[in-house]
């Protein structure tokens, strides 16, 4: 997996333990003159099915392909990207792969929530603010600056390792699961 340093994370509502997630891909015809195809893709790249890509373009045969990584922890996909738009592409291929529309909530973290006497554990506020809040978060005795978006997006250093990254996805589960129970 390459350096990664951004992720939206987004909850599947519907999605139940007996849906089989699979490889997936599809073409969609643009009905242009030119007789491109839109190409439509998810890949899981390990046996639980807990990481993979989405791959998109407008035009399969002449434009150039996205690849957005991803990984999954129970019902909930980070996408591992900057860009609030991927999310439309990666619920259009869900939604094609399963054969029904499905019902999502992007997570959303809501600094107003947070206020000075709340304790975060292994995490020291540095600044916040109604549309972010920044802090140091510890990790095996090792600091990490995130930044977390009240659109959804989570900034960190760049990192590719998998494990430290899913502690920081794990972390910031923890902070919403624990925002939804106030």
């Amino acid at each position: 997996m390459k350096f990664i340093s951004s992720a939206i994370g987004v909850e599947i509502e519907d999605l139940n333990g007996d849906v089989s997630l699979s490889n997936y891909s599809m073409f969609v015809e643009n009905g242009n003159k030119s007789g491109t195809n839109s190409f439509y893709s998810i890949i899981f790249t390990d046996e639980e099915k807990n990481m993979g890509e989405i791959h998109f373009t407008k035009s399969f045969e002449y434009g150039s392909l996205n690849v957005i990584p991803f990984i999954r922890i129970e019902n909930i996909f980070f996408i591992l990207t900057s860009s609030t738009q991927h999310l439309k592409y990666f619920k259009y291929i869900l939604d094609n792969m399963l054969e029904r529309k499905i019902s999502y909530r992007k997570l959303k973290l809501d600094p107003d929530k947070i206020n000075e006497s709340t304790v975060i554990m292994n995490f020291d506020v540095i600044s916040k603010n109604n549309y972010e809040l920044i802090g140091i978060f510890t990790l095996n005795m090792k600091r990490f600056i995130l930044k977390f978006y009240s659109n959804g997006i989570i900034s960190f250093p760049h990192n590719e390792n998998i494990q430290q990254l899913i502690s920081i996805l794990n972390f910031y589960l923890e902070i919403i699961r624990g925002m939804d129970r106030d």
